[in-house]
């Protein structure tokens, strides 16, 4: 039986596909198992996970965050299970890890695709023995954790391509989840606008704004909503909350069509003055807006440029590969949508790490790090083989 709420906790939806959701998270809630979360980035996944929690029987207990897409893979390990102190250079001190520090409570595990493959069986013992071993450390720790793990991937297709453990798969799949992307359920979108908009006012030092609260409503007109509504939304909800903030902010309610085409995060043309600045919202709030307007518009350039590669892209901007993802996510964007043969950039030599006629020689004194050349190999060997063996 599908329920009518329209909510579940932070979750807002009367569509069917989220009502059906929302019935499911009623009943997982109450049990104890291991979760598995599957959606796009900006669909709410998080949110799903936390409305679990509050409403089990681990609500009072600890409740700790991972997201495996942000942490170099190097210290994954650590960032998991913990480490005693000299376990590795750097390691000044012991850290308890996120299994020891949820003891008792929930460990949500984020993007858990990206965890790679060989600390994936790591995973699966503490999962299967109750179990963990700080790193460096030989005796094992026992912990009671119930694991709720999210992914924007189809890891089913993942365990199909050799790059996620079947058995750890089925581990954390007890109970799967699939969260809706916006596209599915467009007819939720004036209701999230509502659900946003009564954030905002709820949102502290939002005097100024709130003081202008009919000009909110103002901007979103039947027309604007309804134009919402054609909107995909690759960016998910995410996506739509940086709409309405910027709407409010700037006073303007843009077509989606703009939007979709990146012509309104375009600079204004030379010769033609800037917006003024809407001066009954606050220097902060303005401030922001416009540093993300900035970010917005430099990584769909960055990303266009790079045909949607992340690494690619992260080398020409000079940043950080997760740093990169997390800035995407922030403003709902992604790479995917960028992938096509409109690409700019230099042939595929960047891509297999050739340097060009300069690095030319002999691979084995490029690869294993010989500094003698073959002349000076050849004599070497010479003047070996004509010392006399001593007996």
């Amino acid at each position: 039986e599908v329920p009518v709420w329209p909510s579940f906790g932070g979750l807002y939806g009367s569509s069917l596909p989220m009502r059906r959701l929302f019935g499911m998270l009623d009943r997982v809630a109450r049990s104890d198992s291991n979760v598995l979360i599957e959606g796009e980035s900006g669909t709410g996944k998080e949110l799903v996970a936390t409305e679990i929690v509050q409403r089990g029987t681990r609500a009072d207990r600890p409740f700790v965050i991972v997201d495996c897409s942000a942490i170099s893979p190097s210290l994954i390990g650590s960032e998991l299970f913990g480490h005693l102190r000299g376990a590795f250079t750097g390691a000044d001190r012991e850290r308890v890890g996120a299994f020891e520090a949820s003891d008792g409570g929930t460990l949500f595990l984020d993007e858990i695709g990206e965890l790679p493959l060989d600390l994936q069986p790591m995973l699966l013992r503490a999962l299967e023995s109750r179990e963990i071993r700080r790193i460096g450390e030989t005796h094992p720790r026992k912990v009671d954790v119930r694991v709720i793990a999210a992914t924007n991937r189809r890891l089913d297709r993942e365990v199909n391509h050799g790059r996620f453990r079947e058995d750890l798969y089925f581990r954390l799949s007890v109970v799967t989840l699939r969260v809706p992307p916006l596209r599915e359920r467009l007819d939720d979108v004036p209701l999230l606008v509502e659900v946003l908009l009564e954030g905002m006012m709820k949102a502290g030092d939002k005097a100024s704004l709130a003081n202008n609260e009919p000009s909110w409503r103002r901007l979103f007109t039947p027309e604007v909503v309804a134009d919402l509504q054609r909107y995909d939304w690759p960016g998910n909800v995410r996506e739509l909350k940086n709409y309405v903030e910027r709407a409010v902010v700037l006073d303007r309610a843009a077509p989606t069509s703009e939007r979709a085409h990146g012509e309104s995060w375009l600079p204004p043309e030379p010769g033609t003055a800037a917006a003024p600045p809407n001066l009954d919202v606050a220097f902060t709030a303005a401030k922001e807006e416009v540093v993300a307007d900035f970010e917005r518009r430099y990584l769909s350039a960055l990303l266009k440029w790079a045909g949607g590669n992340i690494s690619r892209a992260a080398r020409r901007a000079g940043m950080d590969r997760m740093y990169l993802h997390r800035l995407l996510q922030r403003h709902g964007m992604q790479s995917a949508s960028f992938r096509g043969p409109e690409a700019e950039g230099p042939p595929s030599s960047r891509f297999r790490g050739d340097r060009g006629p300069e690095a030319e020689g002999p691979p084995s004194s490029r690869f294993r790090g010989d500094t003698e050349g073959p002349p000076r190999r050849a004599a070497r060997a010479e003047g070996q083989a004509s010392r006399p063996v001593s007996r």
